[in-house]
């Protein structure tokens, strides 16, 4: 009788332990459920991975995709003219227009303009007009500007040119006064002009005055540093390491193109 009560009160025990494990199991398994949820909620509009970097610095969904819906604009129109591509159809980024598929001239397209964009923050970093050219440190520049706009604006101070800025709107005015900067910087040896530089850069399609007649005049030198600015940031673009996993970004792209 001793040893069978023992041996109920152990089954007890099994059955209560049991009991505890099995809620503990759903405790974990909800929890799991619930964190996923919030990285879905927290991915929200973005479809799949991405695995791209420049230079070592990887770049982010959030950065390849602000670019990405400012270029497709431009590829949608180049296929409908090119090719009277009907870019409202279903199957239009898959498709072969030409040789030529929508998604990976976006992708190139795309990433050709982040080089771009790489190169020249990062020059004007090198340089120290900006403490920070990174993706981040542009988002931070944004929100200080437009935080300082709005308070002149509550204290009925003047503003001049917008009262806020969109990214892309930022991001323009930004690499203008980037521009402006460096090519007025005549410390930079790249801006130093020489006669023979001036000699070839009038007898190109890039320089005619007022008239239309190719000739030295006030704004001469500056229209050819604005030029040997832009051929620099593109050699520095060209000249940048590109680590991307192509399969992945046509499935990212397409993904966040239909999804």
């Amino acid at each position: 009788m001793v040893i069978n009560g023992i041996y109920q009160r152990k089954k007890e025990k099994d059955r209560i332990f049991s009991g505890k494990l099995l809620a503990f199991i759903k405790v974990v398994l909800l929890c799991m459920v619930i964190g996923m949820g919030i990285v879905a909620c927290g991915n929200s509009g973005q479809q799949g991975s991405l695995s791209i970097s420049v230079n070592g610095e990887k770049v982010s969904q959030e950065e390849y995709l602000q670019i990405m819906k400012e270029r497709k604009f431009f590829v949608e129109r180049y296929f409908a003219d090119s090719f009277q591509a009907d870019i409202s159809e279903k199957g239009f980024w898959e498709g072969s227009f030409g040789g030529e598929n929508p998604c990976q001239r976006l992708i190139d397209d795309t990433i050709s303009t982040l080089l771009t964009q790489r190169a020249m923050y990062s020059l004007a970093e090198e340089r120290g007009y900006i403490e920070d050219g990174s993706y981040q440190g542009i988002l931070e520049r944004l929100e200080k500007e437009n935080t300082l706009r709005a308070a002149k604006i509550e204290r009925g101070e003047v503003v001049y040119g917008l009262t806020s800025f969109s990214l892309a709107q930022w991001m323009d005015y930004e690499e203008g006064i980037l521009q402006e900067t460096f090519c007025n910087d005549l410390e930079n040896k790249e801006m130093q002009l020489t006669d023979e530089e001036r000699n070839e850069f009038l007898g190109t399609e890039e320089w005619e005055d007022q008239d239309g007649i190719p000739g030295i005049t006030v704004g001469f030198d500056q229209e050819l540093r604005k030029a040997k600015y832009a051929n620099l940031i593109e050699q520095r673009a060209e000249e940048a390491e590109l680590l991307i996993d192509e399969d992945a970004v046509y499935k990212f792209t397409l993904q966040n193109l239909t999804g």
